[in-house]
This record gives structure tokens, C-alpha cells and sequence, in this order.
């Protein structure tokens, strides 16, 4: 009886074996699967980082052009006011500059005339009142 009893015990442990090995596998299959989720769940965050990462490193790029460029045409409006100005300021002065040599001119001129007016004038006047004179020694009234 000893030994029936023996084989069924070695049957039982047999049995045992097989069972945990069963549950060995699936405990396995189970880890399998849960390290697949994990690896793909951490891959999924990667790629999505990377993606999320390239997404702004290209949009502060577009930002920064856009600054570059606004930067270029806040120059470029600086330089045409500063060209417009200074030839305003320029001209300005050179307008100044002529119609003041042109007063000087006229003024100077206008001198010469007048003193030259003045002179026929006066020795025209004198002219008269010698006249005037001689007449009134000439013919008294």
C-alpha cells in the first residue's frame, strides 16, 4: 500500500509541477504582454516628446525669422527716414542758402541803385533850386 500510496504522492507532485508550470506560463505570457504594453507605451511617450520637441524647436525657429525679419524692416524704415531727413535738411539749408545769397544780392544791388538814384536825384534838385534860385534873382516878385 506503501507504494501506491508513493505513486499517487509522486503522481500529486507531478501534478503540482505541471500546474505551476501551467501558471508559470501564463504568469509569463502575462509578464510578456505587460512588458510589451510598457515598451510600446514608452515608446509612444518618446516619439511623442521627440515630435512635440522638433514642433517647437520649429516654431520658436519661425519665431525668431519673424523677429529677424521685422528687425530688418524696422532698419530698412530707420535708413529711408534718415536718407528722407537728411536730404530735407539739405535741401532745407541750400534753399536757405540761395534765397539769402539772392536778398544779399538783391539788397546790395538795391543799395548801388538806390545811392545811384539818389545821386542823379539830388544833383537834379540842386539843379532845380539853383534854377529857382536864378529865376527868382531874375525876375523878383
Amino acid at each position: 500500500m506503501d507504494k501506491i500510496y508513493l505513486i499517487i504522492y509522486y503522481l500529486l507532485v507531478i501534478e503540482v509541477v505541471l500546474i505551476a508550470t501551467e501558471e508559470a506560463a501564463v504568469v509569463a505570457e502575462i509578464v510578456v504582454v505587460v512588458v510589451a504594453v510598457v515598451v510600446v507605451v514608452v515608446v509612444v511617450v518618446v516619439v511623442v516628446v521627440v515630435v512635440v520637441a522638433v514642433v517647437v524647436v520649429v516654431e520658436v525657429v519661425a519665431v525668431a525669422v519673424v523677429v529677424a525679419v521685422a528687425v530688418v524692416v524696422v532698419v530698412e524704415v530707420v535708413v529711408e527716414v534718415v536718407v528722407v531727413v537728411g536730404v530735407a535738411v539739405v535741401v532745407s539749408v541750400v534753399v536757405i542758402v540761395v534765397v539769402a545769397a539772392t536778398a544779399a544780392a538783391a539788397v546790395t544791388g538795391t543799395d548801388e541803385k538806390w545811392e545811384s538814384t539818389r545821386d542823379r536825384l539830388s544833383s537834379h534838385s540842386n539843379l532845380q533850386l539853383s534854377t529857382q534860385a536864378r529865376d527868382k534873382e531874375a525876375w523878383p516878385h
